[in-house]
């Protein structure tokens, strides 16, 4: 007789409005102890509270686009830096390093692709223009 060991998929389930406000208000009340604020969200781990908070609930995070010269740093950085998200994103106080790693998969890395290269001379007199963005949507200056 053979047995068959079913390991069941993990579903993702997301943070609702009301486990975000509860985590901040158990943020405020406990700090970083993640077990403890983990305790009173059932189906959270410390892990997953501490994530969230730190990478999307925390006040001190910058919310506001990504300007023009934030992509050309963060171009300028990972060529330097490579793939150290945690080092490049003590050059963006307010932005995590999931959201600097985000910003380069999501936005910038596809137009380096699409386009082979993402510096384009517009105009041959003035050196200082020298990124071409095609998509309004993720580069509109």
């Amino acid at each position: 007789m053979e047995s068959y060991l079913v390991v069941s998929p993990r579903k993702r389930v997301f943070f609702s409005p009301q486990e975000d406000q509860c985590l901040r208000l158990l943020f405020f009340l406990y700090g970083y102890e993640w077990k403890k604020i983990s305790k009173e969200l059932p189906g959270r781990t410390p892990r997953q509270c501490r994530d969230r908070y730190i990478n999307y609930l925390d006040p001190k995070i910058i919310k506001s686009p990504w300007s023009k010269e934030d992509d050309l740093r963060l171009i300028d950085l990972k060529e330097r830096i490579g793939q150290h998200w945690t080092k490049i994103a003590e050059y963006f106080p307010g932005r995590t390093d999931s959201n600097i790693k985000n910003r380069w998969y999501k936005h910038i890395k596809p137009r380096m692709r699409s386009n082979n290269q993402l510096f384009e001379e517009k105009n041959p007199q003035n050196n200082d223009e020298l990124i071409h963005f095609d998509d309004e949507n993720d580069f509109s200056y």
